[in-house]
């Protein structure tokens, strides 16, 4: 499996996760876990998980620029304005104005009453005026702004999809120019030289072939040339044409033949096999 892929496992419980996020911070906290926990999950299921790694390295320290921008919840708890006092002005006029038309009705002559109505209306006006300014008042004072952030879990995870998916593409092309680096390396001609080499360091180690480090020499110079479409190959009735035979008592490889693609580079020597 790839990053992306083991991203795809993760969803619900990361979507989850960013749910209960608080802050930014907290899901760059979040990613990085998850990040951590895939870079893992890769080391342990290759052998060789090293084109992941500074990729995965990068996207960690990237976290903090994907976009998570959510919704975002301003509130402004009110205080209570001067708005009622504002109005008593207004209120104290119509009360004046009211009173003042009243009594020149009823104590003065009929001639006046036109100043006695004059004054009810002014205060009718001003009784008016006085009520809008009470429901009203002037704008409430804030308080402290509460800022709620809610981000989006599925941009975040998208985001994060997308990285993991540009890591996977750029560590297959890092491992396919590795594979083909390699592949030239093994395909390339060994010079004759490093071939006779190669089959003097296996005749000597054929002289005591029980013991550990000539079975190490062995091996080692065998996976080598394998890995080059060469192989080493012991004594026996199948490969009996790639040696020179000598007589003796016990059969037994004095010196590997060394064949590519059922061409002789280097004949080996056996004993007792005649």
């Amino acid at each position: 499996m790839n990053a992306r892929e083991l991203l795809e496992n993760d969803k619900e419980r990361l979507l989850t996760g960013l749910a209960a996020s608080d802050s930014p911070e907290h899901a760059v906290r979040l990613l990085d876990d998850e990040l951590s926990r895939i870079q893992l999950r890769l080391a342990a299921q290759r052998e060789d998980a090293s084109a992941h790694g500074p990729l995965l390295a990068s996207a960690r320290a990237a976290l903090s620029l994907i976009d998570s921008a959510g919704e975002v919840k301003v509130y402004s708890p009110l205080k209570a304005g001067s708005g009622r006092s504002a109005a008593l002005i207004p209120a104290a006029a119509a009360a004046g104005s009211a009173a003042g038309g009243a009594l020149v009705l009823a104590l003065a002559p009929a001639a006046l009453s036109p100043v006695g109505m004059a004054l009810m209306a002014a205060g009718a006006v001003f009784a008016f005026f006085a009520g809008m300014r009470f429901g009203a008042g002037k704008p409430a004072r804030r308080n402290e702004d509460k800022l709620e952030i809610v981000l989006d879990g599925e941009k975040i995870y998208h985001n994060v999809k997308n990285l993991l998916t540009v890591v996977d593409e750029t560590a297959r092309e890092a491992e396919n120019e590795k594979l083909t680096a390699a592949a030239v390396v093994e395909d390339a001609e060994i010079p004759e030289e490093l071939l006779t080499l190669f089959s003097q360091l296996l005749e000597a180690a054929c002289r005591n072939p029980d013991d550990p480090g000539s079975k190490d020499t062995v091996s080692e110079i065998r996976y080598y040339l394998h890995r080059r479409g060469i192989e080493v190959l012991m004594f026996d009735e199948s490969t009996r044409k790639y040696f020179s035979l000598m007589p003796g008592v016990k059969t037994r490889t004095l010196r590997p033949a060394l064949v590519k693609d059922n061409v002789l580079l280097v004949r080996g020597l056996a004993a007792g096999g005649m």
